[in-house]
């Protein structure tokens, strides 16, 4: 079985910034992306430079990578 991949639609991108945007404004002190939201440090180098800068990568593997934020 051949798995095709596609790339996130701008629609897509937009719905995961805004709720990460709303869930960091509630005072969230971690952020955790699964395996299969990774694609997101891959995909948006500028939003892996601002979660390195800003928080700190409490954990990771190649099932997840656990950001603190506070």
């Amino acid at each position: 079985m051949q798995v095709l991949e596609c790339a996130p639609t701008a629609a897509v991108v937009r719905a995961y910034a805004a709720e990460a945007h709303r869930v960091l404004k509630g005072g969230a002190l971690y952020l955790l992306l699964s395996r299969d939201r990774m694609w997101l440090l891959e995909s948006y180098p500028g939003m892996t430079r601002h979660l390195d800068h800003r928080s700190q990568r409490i954990a990771q593997s190649k099932d997840f990578v656990l950001f603190g934020l506070a």
